[in-house]
């Protein structure tokens, strides 16, 4: 028999239990699977409401990606709490699992929240937008590449134009252009090695970094990889 909304409270207990960092991750995950046996509205309300603990990150990332599992009962509680949530962290938690969800809402939403005040919505913004935006979208990603203050997110942009790059193969020409207006401009190290990796993948071309994706690092003399990379582009402009 699967949890019932008066089953909760036995939830919560048993959430308080493991939620601390020395629990083992795969009595935390079997918790999560057990909060996805029942779509009855108070305990999705309750799944929704553990995203608020935000203090261990693996039992977070957890929860969240068991959400990302609810399908349209989710989806259309995620949809109503759009229009609710208040906290800047929950809004990027909700866009996120619509992302995950690959969410016919999420494109719609990430667009939205791109020029949010807030850094975390327009950080989770773009890079979602790279799961799921379209050739008409690459305009947008181009003003988050060249104009958002924050390094993290003219990040984000880089790798997000790659990410769209890889499931509409017709938006190499627009991507290339705009990632090299990016490089062209750019001066935060990290933004530069991002972009010059999004350049690399797109042209199938090495110009001396390299990416660790488990690790999530990138390595490599970042000005000696611009200098090759401007070279190469204006050679094939």
């Amino acid at each position: 028999m699967g949890a019932s909304m008066t089953s909760t409270k036995e939830l919560e207990r048993e959430f308080q239990t493991l939620n601390n960092p020395s629990t083992d991750p795969e009595a935390q995950h079997t918790f999560a699977q057990r909060l996805l046996d029942s779509d009855e509205p108070a305990v999705v309300r309750f799944h929704y409401e553990l995203l608020r603990h935000r203090a261990n990150d693996l039992f977070l990332a957890i929860v969240r990606d068991a959400f990302s599992q609810r399908g349209a009962a989710g989806e259309k509680f995620l949809l109503q709490m759009l229009e609710q949530e208040k906290s800047p962290e929950m809004l990027a938690d909700v866009i996120l699992i619509l992302g995950l969800m690959k969410s016919s809402a999420a494109r719609e939403y990430s667009l939205r929240m791109l020029r949010s005040p807030q850094e975390e919505v327009r950080h989770v913004a773009t890079f979602v937008l790279g799961w799921v935006g379209t050739l008409d979208d690459l305009e947008k990603l181009e003003q988050q590449l060249l104009e958002d203050p924050v390094p993290k997110i003219r990040g984000d942009a880089a790798t997000a134009y790659y990410q769209v790059f890889n499931r509409i193969p017709e938006s190499r020409e627009q991507a290339v252009q705009s990632l090299s207006r990016g490089l062209s401009q750019e001066r935060d190290e990290d933004v530069l090695a991002s972009i010059l990796i999004s350049l690399q993948d797109i042209l199938s071309k090495r110009f001396g970094m390299r990416e660790d994706i488990e690790e999530g690092e990138i390595t490599g003399d970042v000005a000696k990889a611009k200098e090759k990379a401007l070279k190469f582009l204006k050679r094939n402009s």
